[in-house]
């Protein structure tokens, strides 16, 4: 989970180099139906946020969390968008890490947690944001909102834990998959191989 994080981070910090800042982007979190596991998750998720919004905005150019950005970017990034930009143009495009790392900074800046279920408060109004020329990275957490109805804006990271031999549920669950043109080889799906080899 915390890797997904740090890769959430690197996808937005790309899709700012492509000229994506006056987008909106996500990340889905769904481990369980359950509202007090979603509860739980949202402050271990809000804590490492914090903590990594901390290493970033105060870390030096030797600090270690570049170095570990930057071993994410080159190994999980770099080789899928080589490989798609050589297929198409929209389906990815390869960028060098000291492209990427200028724009780190502002995408942590704009990372919220938020949690979605039938208790939450917090509400997740894309358009009231756009409208007052705001955009967010948001990281979502939930249950039956998420697999049932609800369609992430830019979703680029997904991790779902949650299984199901269920196949109208499985083909809900397909929108956490998220790709869009012009960043496709920036999504990744964290899940089980139970899960794997229930899609196939």
């Amino acid at each position: 989970l915390k890797e997904s994080i740090k890769m959430y981070i690197l996808s937005c910090a790309a899709r700012f180099f492509r000229g994506q800042k006056n987008k909106h982007s996500s990340m889905l979190i769904h481990v369980s139906h359950y509202v007090n596991v979603h509860h739980q998750l949202n402050d271990k998720v809000l804590d490492y946020v914090k903590i990594l919004k901390n290493r970033i905005e105060n870390a030096g150019s030797n600090d270690l969390i570049w170095s570990e950005l930057k071993d994410l970017w080159e190994n999980k990034f770099q080789p899928v968008s080589r490989n798609m930009q050589k297929q198409s143009e929209s389906l990815g495009c390869f960028h060098e890490w000291n492209e990427i790392k200028p724009e780190i900074k502002l995408a942590t800046e704009r990372i919220n947690v938020i949690e979605v279920n039938g208790q939450s408060k917090q509400v997740l109004d894309y358009s009231a944001l756009e409208k007052d020329k705001k955009f967010q990275n948001f990281i979502v957490i939930g249950g039956f909102r998420l697999s049932r109805g609800l369609t992430l804006d830019g979703l680029t990271i997904s991790y779902f834990l949650r299984s199901s031999s269920m196949y109208d549920t499985l083909m809900q669950m397909g929108r956490f998959f998220g790709y869009r043109d012009n960043f496709l080889d920036l999504c990744r799906i964290y899940t089980t191989v139970d899960m794997i080899s229930a899609y196939q």
